[in-house]
């Protein structure tokens, strides 16, 4: 396996890992408060609420970093999120679709969260799950790994 530029991706793949996990702690946190009218008793500016969604954060930013390494088991690159085909495509959707489907299923059941009367929802399997919720990980891994990716290592 070689990296962007050739040169064999066994000493890169570490500090890759760690962009892609840093650049999507920052942006889903941004996420996370963005969508914070969309959950009931979520005050905007309380410590509570910056340290729920930087924890909210860290756990989207593990998915994400799962769903590169699995997609690099499939596809036996790094940069399979940059390099599009529609299969690739695909898998990140389709990853991303079962990744908040487990999150928003375990909270309903566990009791984590509520969603306002703003968020609007869809019923999947019987539990209703915010839309708002589902754009986020249909759209912030791809986002994250555009940003982590675009500059070498």
């Amino acid at each position: 396996m070689f990296g962007r530029n050739g040169s064999p991706l066994d000493h890169e793949h570490p500090r890759l890992l760690a962009r892609v996990f840093l650049v999507s702690t920052a942006l889903f946190f941004v996420w996370e408060k963005l969508q914070m009218p969309y959950f009931e008793g979520m005050g905007y500016y309380d410590l509570e609420s910056w340290l729920f969604c930087f924890r909210a954060a860290i756990g989207d930013a593990v998915y994400t970093v799962g769903i590169l390494a699995v997609g690099r088991l499939l596809f036996r690159d790094w940069y399979w999120p940059v390099r599009y085909t529609p299969l690739r495509i695909a898998f990140l959707l389709a990853a991303g679709l079962v990744v908040i489907l487990y999150i928003e299923i375990s909270a309903h059941l566990l009791g984590r969260w509520s969603y306002s009367a703003a968020m609007p929802l869809v019923e999947i399997a019987g539990y209703p799950v915010g839309l708002v919720a589902i754009a986020q990980m249909l759209i912030m891994p791809y986002l994250s790994f555009r940003v982590a990716m675009s500059r070498p290592l």
